[in-house]
């Protein structure tokens, strides 16, 4: 649900406080709602399939090769309501793409459930994340730290961004338990980095040492892209 919500909500251009207002509720509860920390109640639900204008009980129907009659209907209210995993999502979605003979979306499904390791598929742009810099620097005879992602370091660009190509069923079991891990940078992006910082900062600052992270929750950023591309297809 919150990816379906967020996608409305920016192909509407309304803002984070227009959908609270829409959906009777408050800004703060909204908020919460988009990012998947809290559930909306049975109400709040039934103003969301009338603003998106959803029927749950119309739902058309395919038999998937030996599944219960309904994997539509399933897939769609589990990803509305939040009570199926990602990876659960995925498996559905498959048997439906087979079922109507959508073989690049079945492939598409099996590639996330299972990981792009070694697959001929490039990595989609969902997949890429930019990373955090934990930086300590030196200016005016001070030494202090900054934590920074690299868009901000680099206005707006994701440069130094890593890919996952871990599959949706580990993501889904790891996340949000991930370990941060720091890397090095090398001496051309340290002097990169550097660089970028004058800009910012002055020219009179050094870079003394630099580390690069992917921030965990960055996973759940990959699930819900997924979540909002099954319901986009459901939607059509």
């Amino acid at each position: 649900m919150p990816a379906i919500l967020r996608a409305y909500r920016e192909e509407n251009g309304l803002s984070m406080r227009g959908m609270a207002q829409i959906l009777i509720m408050s800004k703060s509860a909204y908020e919460r709602l988009e990012k998947g920390i809290t559930k909306p109640s049975y109400e709040e639900i039934q103003r969301i399939l009338k603003l998106l204008d959803i029927n749950p009980d119309t739902f058309r129907e395919i038999d998937t090769r030996g599944k219960p009659v309904g994997t539509f209907a399933y897939l769609k209210r589990g990803l509305l309501y939040g009570s199926i995993s990602t990876d659960e999502a995925l498996s559905c979605f498959a048997d439906l793409a087979g079922a109507i003979g959508e073989d690049l979306m079945l492939e598409w499904a099996k590639v996330e459930s299972k990981g792009y390791f070694g697959s001929k598929q490039y990595l989609p742009p969902y997949r890429w994340i930019g990373s955090i810099f934990e930086m300590e620097c030196e200016q005016d005879g001070k030494k202090f730290f900054l934590n920074l992602p690299s868009e901000r370091v680099y206005g707006g660009e994701n440069r130094n961004s890593a890919g996952y190509e871990t599959g949706t069923e580990r993501l889904d079991a790891n996340w949000p338990a991930c370990n941060r891990q720091l890397s090095g940078l090398n001496e051309d992006t340290m002097s990169d980095l550097e660089s970028s910082l004058k800009e910012i900062y002055g020219p009179d600052l050094t870079l003394i040492r630099a580390a690069a992270f992917i921030p965990p929750e960055s996973t759940s950023k990959v699930l819900l892209a997924v979540q909002e591309i099954i319901l986009r297809f459901l939607s059509t």
